[in-house]
């Protein structure tokens, strides 16, 4: 029998009718304090997530039904289920309108098609991918279990749900100790903080039943002592991919630090938006500098170098240009001479500052600022579309968002940090952080607050 999940204190929650309405009830929460309801919002199937009839329009329910929303709003990844508004419904009252998903849980997958090992592998790096991208963004989700991640029917991807005890960061008020006991950390079944170490030890617990043949990893995800967890579950990703044997390890990319840069590159260029040429000058400069350094200094070596010649380039910004090569194909390239994207296009050009448009052979791809293929389509022009209504969010905002830029500027500061007498990295992260000032009044109180004690700390501890 599956078990519910809920803060550790008891409630009585107990169910007392179904709305009037043709709407399908998909769910109804034992111990929580919400449902589930399949229905429309114009053409498009969604899902209703309300609160019980008989809690509707009481606090604490109503604060923590928006709580939810207002923490998985931000997050855009493939690997969790889209937040698409907040709306008063004339029947079911306050809803988190959620994107349908035709699937089934992993729990269920797991009891009736019985997947082989290859299969349970990568549903199991999915989860992975999208709990480190979730942590990124600073929350803590605290109900990891089968229950609350789908399986899609189509393709087999797996989908991050219900976050209505997770954390954030951003937020003020609700921190309490919540979980589902048995994939709860002990710390947290205490009454305890949950930590990213608690979500990992949720983790093991799911690892346990995809992997056998990594249990060594999944003994130490669930280890009682949180210290001796893994420490993030980019280490956990890792860690199985050494006991599988079906891959090497992740290595550290330098893309969080040029990312950094680029955007403040772009801040001191005088755009954080489309490119104007002649404006990426005093940008380049900055980023040539940093390149240099991170490359230098990354596990990962660097991209290959362009062969050219190339005849000109374009649309150069944030320390990237397309390039033309002899033969009239396109690539990208960073300002220090390394290929993240090879002159092999018919057409090339950016869409915004993170995301580049490609073309060849009839087709269409959307490409990420490192270089990453993650779309294509026929049509060039509905996939421009499609850039700017589904992926914005999930790419742009991971480059150009102040939280992300802060994320970065704080590693950075780490790097400087820890790395005494590494001059360069102090340069540039007061370069980083002077462009980023310069910009800050668009940031809100908490990322204002937030630029102030990582640079307190950074003059506390400078070497």
């Amino acid at each position: 029998m599956t078990a519910s999940s809920g803060y550790f204190k008891p409630a009585d929650t107990a169910f007392s009718g179904l709305p009037e309405s043709d709407m399908q009830l998909l769910y109804v929460s034992p111990q929580g304090h919400t449902r589930l309801f399949k229905g429309f919002m114009g053409e498009r199937i969604v899902v209703f997530k309300c609160l019980k009839e008989e809690l509707r329009g009481k606090e604490p329910y109503e604060t923590m039904l928006h709580r939810e929303y207002e923490i998985a709003r931000p997050l855009r990844h493939p690997g969790i289920c889209d937040h698409l508004a907040f709306l008063q419904h004339e029947t079911l009252g306050s809803c988190i309108v959620l994107e349908w998903i035709d699937g089934r849980t992993l729990g269920t997958l797991l009891a009736t098609e019985k997947p082989d090992g290859e299969k349970r592998r990568q549903l199991f790096l999915q989860l992975c991918d999208a709990l480190a991208y979730i942590h990124h963004k600073q929350v803590l989700h605290k109900d990891i279990k089968p229950e609350n991640i789908l399986v899609t029917r189509v393709g087999d991807r797996i989908k991050v749900l219900d976050f209505g005890l997770a954390d954030s960061d951003s937020m003020t008020c609700g921190h309490l100790p919540a979980g589902t006991e048995g994939y709860a950390a002990p710390e947290v079944t205490a009454g305890g903080d949950a930590s990213v170490r608690s979500d990992i030890f949720s983790l093991g617990r799911i690892l346990t039943q995809l992997l056998p043949e990594a249990a060594p990893v999944a003994a130490r995800c669930t280890d009682p002592d949180a210290e001796r967890r893994y420490p993030s579950v980019e280490a956990v990703k890792d860690a199985v991919l050494e006991a599988t044997g079906k891959g090497t390890p992740r290595k550290k990319s330098p893309f969080v630090l040029l990312v950094t840069v680029a955007v403040a590159a772009g801040l001191l260029a005088g755009t954080v938006l489309l490119p104007e040429r002649g404006r990426h000058k005093a940008a380049g400069k900055l980023f040539d500098k940093a390149a240099a350094l991170v490359y230098a200094e990354a596990d990962t070596p660097a991209p290959p170098k362009a062969e050219g010649p190339f005849t000109d380039t374009l649309d150069c910004f944030n320390g990237r240009c397309i390039v033309t090569a002899p033969d009239g194909c396109k690539g990208i390239m960073d300002t220090t001479g390394h290929l993240l994207q090879p002159p092999a296009w018919t057409t090339a050009e950016f869409l915004t500052a993170d995301i580049a448009l490609l073309t060849r052979d009839g087709l269409a791809y959307l490409c990420t600022a490192d270089g990453r293929i993650f779309a294509e389509d026929t049509d060039a022009e509905a996939l421009a579309a499609t850039c700017t209504e589904r992926y914005e969010g999930l790419l742009a905002a991971d480059v150009r968002g102040w939280d992300t830029v802060l994320d970065s500027l704080d590693a950075l500061c780490w790097t400087c940090l820890s790395k005494e007498g590494q001059t360069g990295a102090v340069r540039l992260y007061e370069s980083v952080r002077t462009a980023t000032e310069a910009v800050s009044g668009t940031m809100n109180r908490a990322q204002r607050q937030r630029l102030e004690e990582i640079e307190n700390r950074f003059q506390e501890h400078r070497p």
